[in-house]
């Protein structure tokens, strides 16, 4: 996967941020957070992307991407 520059990539933490950025490499269907600052990105293609974020400031307005990977 060609994500390298997405890693460390601050985004704001409103849902839309993330997917934004991440439509700049992959296809994406359908994006949900599924607790603690990780996201679940399904593709078009049918496979699917655990995103791993974290808070950048103490109110959470914005996140950066720390890893992405596919599915297992």
């Amino acid at each position: 996967m060609d994500n390298h520059d997405l890693i460390g990539r601050k985004v704001a933490n409103d849902g839309s941020g993330l997917k934004k950025a991440l439509e700049e490499h992959y296809q994406i269907k359908s994006l949900k957070h599924i607790g603690n600052f990780v996201f679940r990105a399904e593709l078009t293609d049918g496979s699917v992307l655990l995103i791993h974020t974290y808070p950048v400031d103490l109110a959470m307005q914005t996140i950066t991407i720390t890893d992405i990977h596919k599915a297992i």
